[in-house]
């Protein structure tokens, strides 16, 4: 009984140099095909992080608007009480990230009252995310990559002011 099991331990044998390479190889080109399949993943978050945050500020600013009936004195410290979960900017010292949301009230000339704003977040890919309102209430979503935070203030109904070709 004792023969059989030294036979077996002797008949195992290791892997050969030939078949580790082969395995190296194997899980090499696997990582290079995952790699960039998640870099593209991550950057998609970030693009929806930056969008979702503007969605939500077109719900505060809508809700701002279902009870004051105006957009005149909608200020991000006001918009905070409607949207806790954004950082909301009133100036533009630098480009919103994806957690902030730019907040721009205007008027249409001649008119003084506020009847139309743009709300922004930039990704941290880089690409801008813009909602325009406009007075008549047609809404026109534009993105696009920009390093002047004050690009799409040229937006209209019909346009994005040039430098967002996309909407999202």
């Amino acid at each position: 009984m004792s023969q059989p099991q030294a036979r077996r331990r002797t008949a195992q044998e290791g892997f050969t140099l030939i078949e580790l390479l082969v395995v190296v190889l194997i899980i090499g080109i696997l990582a290079s095909i995952a790699i960039p399949a998640f870099l593209g993943q991550k950057r998609k978050a970030q693009d929806l992080a930056a969008k979702a945050a503007v969605r939500n500020g077109v719900i505060a600013a809508e809700s701002y608007y279902a009870e004051h009936q105006t957009f005149t004195g909608m200020v991000p410290a006001l918009l905070v009480l409607q949207e806790q979960n954004v950082v909301w900017k009133a100036s533009l010292p630098a480009l919103a990230t994806d957690d902030q949301i730019f907040v721009n009230t205007f008027p249409a000339p001649p008119a003084t009252v506020q009847d139309s704003y743009i709300l922004s977040s930039t990704s941290r890919t880089g690409t801008t995310f813009v909602y325009f309102r406009a007075a008549t209430g047609i809404a026109l979503k534009c993105s696009g990559p920009t390093d002047d935070p004050t690009a799409w203030a040229t937006a209209t109904p019909t346009s994005c002011g040039g430098t967002y070709p996309d909407g999202w």
